[in-house]
């Protein structure tokens, strides 16, 4: 039996599932509460456990009554930690948080008393059939209630114009646009062979950027390229990173472009205000004098902002691929380099 205490915004920021328990396996659960609590403070307030029944105080109830089978086959012995785990953090929590934006936006909205509530559906629906974006039904919130309300989805929201939302998904239309707007763009062309990429080489300057066009979180990304060879190289990776997976012509694309110099930074526009700034700092390592650089990388995923499967985690796992590699040999250095003691890497 589930029960369902909800918070009134004026009164109180948490609400109170209580889930009975059939069993007394309750160490288990408490280790997947404890472990979700030290993601943020958004999942769990604070949690309870007697033989026979579970409390939880959460901003995010539905989250524990869909979690509520899961907890009491768990104190049955019925699974195994792992797989109960398994469920609610890398299916459930995955599928109902879909970023770290989620988790920021839905946090400030509830520490403002701004009302939160899942939109579309109320339960989360597996469709074990279907894979990608099809077998994910809902990680839309509606912020707010009545007129002044409206529906977020990670980074996007229901207050985004339909046009910018489809241009921004395509750097080729993104950068047709800007340059129909008379407005400043590196130079850039769309190519489609190694053979076009020698016509045009000399109509860049160097380095060049040669990437996909409709990929995101730096897929397929080659930079500092100074070389025909490596131009070459990293459009067969591009091209590597577009296979598969159904992908629709216009994600296919293939563009090289001039590589601007200096720093990187990502701004926050809300109704033409400029409201956050997030300097955006590459990767890197720092030497302790014995360990060699793969053996720095694999200590740095360790760190738990890099914990991909914590929805709040603000870094990325380092990938060592192909660009990392040969990044690291332009620096005159090998996954096998042994930096100094607090010598920097950038990776």
């Amino acid at each position: 039996m589930i029960k369902s205490i909800q918070g009134i915004n004026l009164e109180s920021d948490t609400s109170i599932v209580k889930i009975s328990l059939d069993g007394d396996n309750i160490g288990d659960i408490s280790t997947v509460l404890d472990k979700i609590s030290s993601f943020h403070p958004l999942f769990i307030k604070e949690y309870s456990i007697s033989p026979n029944l579970l409390t939880i105080s959460s901003k995010l109830p539905f989250l524990w009554r869909e979690s509520a089978d899961t907890f009491n086959e768990l104190s049955k012995g019925n699974i195994t930690l792992d797989k109960a785990q398994d469920y609610i953090i890398n299916t459930l929590l995955s599928k109902r948080i879909k970023s770290m934006s989620t988790v920021s936006s839905l946090y400030s909205c509830m520490k403002k008393r701004i009302e939160v509530t899942p939109a579309v559906l109320e339960k989360f629906i597996p469709d074990d059939s279907k894979e990608g974006y099809d077998a994910v039904y809902n990680r839309y919130y509606t912020l707010g209630c009545g007129k002044g309300s409206h529906i977020t989805g990670s980074v996007a929201s229901s207050k985004d114009a339909h046009m910018a939302e489809k241009i921004q998904r395509d750097k080729w239309t993104t950068n047709t646009v800007i340059q129909r707007l008379n407005l400043p763009v590196h130079k850039w062309k769309v190519i489609k062979s190694k053979q076009e990429i020698e016509d045009i080489w000399d109509e860049f300057d160097k380095p060049v950027v040669i990437k996909p066009t409709g990929l995101t979180a730096g897929r397929g990304v080659s930079v500092g390229i100074d070389t025909l060879e490596k131009a070459k190289e990293a459009f067969e990776y591009a091209k590597e990173k577009v296979q598969g997976d159904g992908r629709p012509s216009w994600q296919k694309k293939i563009m090289i472009e001039e590589q601007i110099q200096g720093e990187d930074y990502r701004l926050l526009v809300i109704d033409g205000n400029l409201e956050v700034v997030t300097k955006r700092i590459p990767a890197f390592v720092i030497g302790d004098g014995k360990s060699n650089i793969e053996e720095l990388i694999k200590k740095e995923n360790e760190n738990p902002k890099r914990d991909v499967k914590n929805p709040a985690h603000i870094l990325k796992p380092i990938v060592i691929d192909r660009p990392l590699l040969a990044f690291l040999k332009d620096q005159g250095l090998t996954l096998t380099s042994i930096p100094q003691k607090d010598e920097k890497i950038s990776v």
